[in-house]
């Protein structure tokens, strides 16, 4: 005959203890046909409370945007310097320089 027992209890720094204790009919021996001792077959344990999310989603949510908004703003910067004729290509780079004397 199973025996089952409800037991609300405390979890401090994410740890459950378990502990067993028994005074029953045990041996260090070859027993008996029967004595066998303590059995435990199973152990369910059910949160009752609900469980909250450590954040991680948020940090991911976090980097993600300022490695877009980075991207972008890099985008934009050198877009304006291209605009503007500091970054040219090395076949632009000499077009209208003369070195030769004159």
């Amino acid at each position: 005959m199973p025996v089952i027992e409800h037991f609300n209890v405390e979890v401090i720094d994410n740890r459950l203890d378990i502990q067993f204790y028994w005074a029953s009919r045990g041996t260090t021996r070859i027993p008996n046909r029967g004595d066998y001792g303590s059995l435990v077959s199973a152990i369910s344990v059910n949160p009752n409370f609900r469980i909250c999310s450590n954040g991680s989603k948020k940090n991911v949510t976090a980097y993600t945007i300022v490695g877009v908004l980075s991207a972008f703003s890099i985008l934009m910067i050198l877009g304006i310097l291209r605009r503007k004729g500091n970054l040219r290509g090395r076949k632009q780079a000499g077009k209208g320089f003369s070195l030769a004397r004159k």
